[in-house]
């Protein structure tokens, strides 16, 4: 089996994580791979932006715990970083877009064993 297929298959979402930080070359590289997925149009209109600092972490997750109703205990899992992908407001495909980015990051995060 090719190296993609099995990377596509074999990747799973973690919902539980280590505390060991993430290299800096890993997120660098997380984040390339995520500049090379598809875009509509081409207009590549997406940010990327890396958190390692666990204090945002925790007010991040606080604000999403409440905009969401996640419960006072939501932390994104334990995550040491995060990568947030966000898009122009007007790019009527920017959620897509941004799917499609996040996708290349999963596999790209399996491939490095994050």
């Amino acid at each position: 089996m090719n190296e993609v297929i099995r990377a596509i298959l074999t990747r799973r979402s973690v919902r539980s994580f280590d505390s060991r930080k993430i290299p800096l070359e890993d997120l660098k590289q997380l984040v390339e791979a995520a500049r090379y997925a598809p875009s509509a149009m081409n207009r590549q209109t997406w940010k990327f932006t890396v958190v390692q600092n666990s204090g945002i972490i925790r007010r991040l997750a606080a604000v999403i715990a409440k905009e969401l109703d996640r419960g006072e205990d939501y932390c994104f899992y334990g995550a040491t970083a995060l990568i947030l992908a966000s898009n122009d407001a007007d790019n009527s495909n920017g959620a897509e877009d941004c799917a499609c980015a996040l996708q290349n990051i999963f596999l790209a995060a399996h491939s490095l064993g994050v």
